[in-house]
């Protein structure tokens, strides 16, 4: 069933690679020595290897997602670069072959390997409070990279995965079962079956489009304008993106700011 196979990619564990074998990929393969660190991730691994010709980021995930999924993430990355004053993204390294991205086989496990250069700045997650300094900011990047991403396709985008919000319901009812108490298990079940009710009727209009649909306080970094305000200036994850609805990336942005208000969220 399609919820089916979009809850159960998403449950893979993260690949076994240590710090260690990080480093190791990094000097055979991209020539790179240096401090290595791992950094926050739900699904793949991604370590930032801090060298004397500058930052990078080495990302590593199962070859159970398709390459044609990655390449899509590569050509958006290269897409947004060439648009003038659309936002800041990472630079795509190759490898020592000049291959952008590396099937190989890790402890066992065969994985794909990609390096992108550090966008250094501040993350959002750990600010309690956002003022509307910044979260008008964090609208404007979502809306130019949407704007950018108007004109853009590729084949990687077609692809099933459970953010997808075209799948909200589905994919929320077979994780249902996660839910020991029965009485949270109805609450959710009712929202979810209200919102099917608005949101059906009006789906065929919804405008669909490529979207990155993670633009959220943890996939970008900001740097503070003269009144100390953090300004997101740059994005740095785009493993969600996919062709969905528009409105579902500002949805997601909405719902990621919920973690940052005081008092009534609404």
């Amino acid at each position: 069933m399609l919820e089916t196979s979009a809850v159960g990619r998403a449950q893979l564990p993260r690949p076994d690679v240590s710090a260690a074998d990080a480093a190791e990929l990094c000097r055979v393969h991209f020539g790179l020595e240096g401090g290595i660190v791992e950094l926050g991730s739900q699904q793949d691994r991604n370590f930032r290897i801090d060298t004397a010709s500058g930052r990078f980021v080495l990302k590593i995930c199962h070859a159970d997602y398709a390459t044609v999924e990655l390449e899509a993430q590569n050509a958006t990355l290269k897409h947004l670069a060439a648009i003038g004053g659309a936002v800041r993204v990472p630079r795509i390294v190759a490898s020592g072959n000049g291959a952008e991205i590396l099937p190989l086989v890790i402890n066992g496990q065969s994985c794909q390997v990609r390096l992108l250069d550090y966008l250094d700045g501040e993350p959002l997650t750990s600010r309690k409070y956002l003022s509307p300094v910044t979260v008008a900011a964090l609208g404007d990047v979502g809306g130019r990279i949407a704007r950018a991403l108007q004109i853009f396709d590729h084949p990687g985008l077609d692809r099933l995965i459970q953010w997808d919000l075209r799948q909200a319901i589905p994919v929320a009812m077979a994780l249902m079962k996660a839910i020991p108490d029965e009485a949270v298990r109805l609450r959710i079940a009712a929202a979810m079956e209200a919102a099917d009710r608005i949101i059906q009727p009006l789906a065929d209009e919804l405008r669909v489009q490529a979207i990155h649909h993670d633009i959220t306080d943890d996939n970008v970094v900001a740097r503070p304008d003269g009144d100390g305000h953090p300004v997101p200036v740059g994005v740095i994850d785009f493993g969600d993106l996919t062709r969905g609805w528009l409105v579902a990336d500002l949805a997601v942005t909405c719902a990621a700011l919920l973690h940052h208000v005081d008092g009534d969220p609404f």
